[in-house]
């Protein structure tokens, strides 16, 4: 497994794709990407089924 650091420092474009929860992020690992994103809006979207304020 090769660290964020490893994989900015080849000076290649990285293509990650945003997941929102265990399901997608197992599949974007089983699609090949080598990593992935999560935002703060998609966690709190999918989790608690309301927008991500900055309130909790």
């Amino acid at each position: 497994m090769d660290s964020i650091a490893d994989l900015l420092g080849t000076g290649e474009t990285l293509v990650l794709p945003g997941v929102y929860d265990s399901l997608s992020a197992l599949l974007a690992e089983l699609a090949g990407f080598p990593a992935i994103f999560l935002s703060g809006y998609c966690l709190s979207a999918t989790r608690l089924g309301e927008p991500d304020l900055g309130l909790l």
